[in-house]
């Protein structure tokens, strides 16, 4: 939900201040903040940040899932949660008062990003370190802690590119704030960028 419904809001304020209405502005960013407050919630010291809070169910009250257990994480969730607070960061990078806001968010989204990475790189069609959809538990012993998602009976990485979307967007974050991306972020890019292509079939159809 965070994920596609942060950035909608960031969109939403941006149209509001440029077209200078300053009360809905202010509405759309009051619940930006407010999203942004839980959603640095759900990560845990690791990096890894976990896929759904729900508070209330946690407390027995209503009905529904609980929170995913902490520990357990996956990857291309990941990746939305740090696409959205990179919409958040670059929306309010020329307002002073939110020098450290900002500040935290591209932390965060830096932490969250190192995590993908050191657990997420593996051979593909012949390319060492490329960047595949997979889930990371925590609580597991560490030879059984990654499994590379499986979709139809057979592994699958059609969510990848939302992993590499959040690595992408807060590299570029990163940058635009006059800030060094991780040096081991660029071989990944390289290494996932020519894994993709490989899957490209003759028609431009990409087979993940």
């Amino acid at each position: 939900g965070y994920g596609a419904g942060v950035p909608g809001l960031v969109l939403a304020a941006e149209a509001f201040r440029r077209n200078g209405e300053t009360e809905r502005q202010r509405f759309a960013e009051g619940l930006i903040d407010s999203a942004v407050k839980q959603m640095l919630t759900m990560q845990d010291e690791c990096g890894g940040v976990i896929t759904m809070t729900n508070e209330l169910i946690d407390d027995g009250i209503g009905k529904g899932p609980m929170s995913n257990p902490r520990g357990s994480y996956d990857n291309n969730q990941i990746g939305e949660w740090m696409r959205a607070l990179n919409y958040v960061a670059l929306y309010y990078r020329e307002v002073p008062e939110k020098t450290d806001f900002v500040k935290n968010l591209n932390d965060v989204c830096r932490k969250a990003g190192d995590f993908i990475v050191q657990y997420s790189l593996r051979e593909s069609d012949g390319i060492d370190g490329v960047l595949r959809h997979v889930g990371i538990n925590m609580t597991r012993p560490e030879d059984k802690r990654i499994s590379i998602y499986h979709q139809e009976g057979r592994q699958c990485d059609v969510y990848q590119p939302r992993a590499l979307a959040g690595l992408g967007y807060t590299a570029y974050t990163l940058l635009r704030f006059g800030q060094e991306v991780p040096a081991n972020w660029w071989p990944m890019f390289d290494a996932t960028g020519a894994g993709v292509d490989k899957k490209r079939k003759a028609n431009g159809w990409c087979a993940l």
